[in-house]
């Protein structure tokens, strides 16, 4: 499904409303509970951003009351996992029932994620923020670099994923280039500009957008920062709502959690929805293991390397999106 096609048929349209049904402020708060739990069990950025898509779509096109929210939370995350992980990094589903502190039982779960997938027609190929933040950091520097960038990114992708007032207004790739531009002119200065404008008129977005985006994004991350602007060091921003959401769930998150188990038991009787394979285990291991790593970031100006790849390397790496159907040129 295209990028444009994907907000245009259910996100602009916002989500349903009536009485009992699910409104705005419970998904975000689901959102950011979800981002939680992804923190928690030490799960990657795509497969939070997919979990979010996953939700924001049963809510745009399905009727949710909200006593059944949590629940299907709950199994948009045992989805992505699915989706986004290794066999062996996904945590059972005993494991998520309990530690998010849902009373719902390994049946009732299985049977909503059933629903879901049904609603979905099996198709799982949703654009997320993540789809874009990837190429745009793969293109632009080293794999050192990336992943660091990636840590310093991170606050921004759970801010765009837990604000429907900008998911409603703007395309996903319109957010994941405004904040990659806010956090390139606090970190590559001389350079940000070239490269923000570069990847904006390869994927076709107007100028008035894209300011308009940055502008509404560094507003309300302020509102709900309360805060001025930015914070000098986004990286080591807290979010605070780990200790409002998970003071809410019941059952204590363990913090003692280092791995996991990839049983029988883990989430579904079937198999995997796709398989990664090690290549990406590898990549995974390594951005975690930088992680600690200041590189170039630790510099006393705090400022990274250059991107390590000129306009024309951009541009035809971004072509790429086009090759995949993600996005499509504006008329």
């Amino acid at each position: 499904m295209k990028e444009k096609e994907q907000w245009e048929n259910w996100m602009s349209q916002g989500f349903q409303q009536g009485e009992q049904l699910v409104n705005v402020k419970e998904r975000d708060k689901c959102v950011w509970w979800i981002i939680c739990m992804v923190k928690h069990y030490k799960l990657g950025p795509d497969t939070q951003c997919m979990a979010a898509v996953i939700l924001d779509y049963m809510l745009s096109t399905a009727r949710v009351q909200s006593k059944y929210l949590r629940c299907l939370a709950l199994s948009t995350l045992c989805i992505a996992c699915k989706v986004c992980e290794e066999p062996e990094a996904v945590p059972q589903i005993s494991e998520l029932i309990q530690g998010s502190g849902c009373t719902y039982s390994f049946r009732e779960l299985l049977r909503m994620e059933r629903v879901v997938l049904k609603h979905l027609k099996w198709n799982l190929s949703f654009v997320t923020p993540y789809t874009f933040l990837q190429l745009m950091l793969a293109v632009s520097f080293t794999f050192k670099d990336c992943c660091s960038m990636l840590r310093i990114l991170r606050p921004f992708l759970n801010h765009i994923c837990g604000c429907s007032e900008l998911q409603l207004v703007y395309r996903c790739s319109v957010l994941t280039l405004a904040a990659f531009s806010l956090v390139l002119e606090r970190y590559c200065p001389k350079q940000w500009l070239t490269v923000a404008l570069c990847i904006q008129q390869q994927i076709s977005i107007s100028h008035e957008k894209f300011i308009a985006c940055r502008e509404d994004l560094v507003k309300s991350w302020a509102k709900e920062h309360n805060s001025v602007g930015l914070p000098l060091d986004i990286a080591s921003h807290d979010d605070g709502h780990e200790v409002l959401l998970a003071g809410n769930v019941g059952a204590p998150l363990s913090a003692d959690r280092t791995s996991f188990s990839s049983s029988s038991s883990s989430f579904s009787a079937g198999s995997h929805y796709r398989q990664t394979g090690s290549s990406r285990k590898r990549r995974r291991q390594k951005s975690r293991n930088s992680q600690g790593d200041q590189s170039s970031l630790s510099s006393s100006k705090g400022v990274v390397d250059p991107p390590c790849c000129c306009v024309e390397e951009i541009s035809d790496a971004l072509g790429v999106l086009y090759g995949k159907g993600l996005v499509e040129a504006e008329i």
